[in-house]
């Protein structure tokens, strides 16, 4: 009786390493997959803030890791982790560039990037990931991703720089509103906007004294007696504000954008005056 004990006993055993190592292991996966989706979020809002400061995505989770503010993403990414980047998309409005970054799980068949991006595990479109104007990633939970198309951002970029050419506009209108140079006969037109000499120039030479450049402008600055700062003389990507005098009462604020239109022409953001 004592030998079919001891064999039940052994196999028991074995059956309970089994069952053991087995739920170790779906632990194991169920971790990794965490740890990789964790990852992927962690990364695409790196990637969100990275081109919210500098207009472009960084070629590699590398180049985002040797950003400077950006040291905390250096080892973020893990094994079967991939970036993509598609320049030059045109969808008949604008041409933009996308990123995307996704994850697959190693401990199942995973794609190749060839075919994770091509036109077949479109899911949202037609083409592949470098030519389509609409793109998602695979319906597969064992392949999350997250992805940018620039155009995304156009709108509300445009809107913050129409925002900083009104603000501007208000200095004028106010400059405007006190000035009685050219006619102080009643019912006639009095008041005039500066004339800079020139159809239009930029503000950076009208302003009295600047010598500085976009990334290292500080300061209030006066032109017409007008307080004239950086955020005045620049728009976020650092272009210079253009002042078009159309007449004496009708002005044009002007920045170009980075951004280009789908005839390949540059965008440009104005707004205007005519009183």
């Amino acid at each position: 009786m004592v030998q079919p004990f001891i064999l039940f006993f052994f196999f028991a055993l074995q059956a309970l390493i089994l069952l053991t190592t087995a739920r170790e292991s779906e632990l194991m996966v169920a971790n990794d997959a965490e740890n990789r989706d964790a990852a992927v979020r962690l990364l695409a809002a790196g990637i969100n803030n990275y081109y919210i400061e500098t207009n472009t995505f960084p070629a590699s989770f590398a180049a985002l890791g040797a950003a400077t503010g950006y040291e905390y993403l250096r080892n973020t990414a893990r094994p079967f982790q991939s970036l993509a980047i598609a320049s030059n998309l045109n969808d008949g409005t604008f041409t933009f560039k996308r990123i995307v970054v996704y994850t697959q799980d190693p401990y199942r068949p995973p794609y190749t990037d060839t075919t994770y991006l091509g036109a077949a595990n479109n899911t949202c479109g037609t083409g592949d990931f470098a030519t389509a104007t609409e793109w998602c990633g695979p319906n597969n939970a064992n392949a999350q991703w997250w992805k940018q198309d620039e155009r995304d951002a156009i709108a509300a970029a445009v809107a913050r720089e129409k925002h900083r050419l009104t603000r501007l506009l208000q200095k004028f209108n106010a400059w405007y509103n006190d000035d009685i140079s050219v006619s102080t006969t009643p019912g006639v037109l009095g008041n005039n906007y500066p004339d800079p000499g020139a159809t239009s120039a930029t503000l950076i030479t009208l302003v009295t004294g600047f010598a500085q450049t976009a990334t290292t402008c500080t300061g209030i600055y006066t032109w017409r007696g007008i307080p004239i700062d950086c955020t005045d003389l620049y728009s976020v990507w650092g272009t210079p504000t253009v002042y078009n005098y159309v007449s004496p009462t009708h002005i044009v604020l002007l920045t170009k954008t980075p951004y280009t239109k789908a005839d390949g022409t540059a965008l440009y953001v104005s707004t205007e005056e005519s009183l």
